[in-house]
């Protein structure tokens, strides 16, 4: 009876799902939306209503932990930051 040696190495690679930069909380959002991993993320950021109108803008600075929506009226609206978009409510 022949044997057979062999050595086997095996790689695992696990790539996470593409999905938002960050996130908003708490929902729904009082006067500040508090944001969530954004990590060197800096730039200029958008808000639009469930109408698609731009209701508010303005610019991200790293380490910004949250932002000021009291001027907002109530309803769904949708942050637009570095190319990610996520949807959050104001009371």
């Amino acid at each position: 009876v022949d044997r057979l040696n062999a050595e086997c190495e095996w790689t695992t690679t696990v790539t996470a799902p593409e999905g938002p930069a960050f996130g908003v909380y708490p929902q729904p959002v009082g006067d500040r939306a508090a944001l969530t991993a954004i990590p060197g993320t800096a730039g200029p950021y958008r808000i639009f209503s469930s109408n698609g109108n731009e209701v508010l803008r303005g610019d991200i600075s790293v380490g910004t932990m949250s932002i000021a929506v009291d001027r907002l009226s109530p309803g769904i609206h949708v942050l637009v930051l570095d190319g990610h978009a996520v949807r959050f409510i104001k009371e």
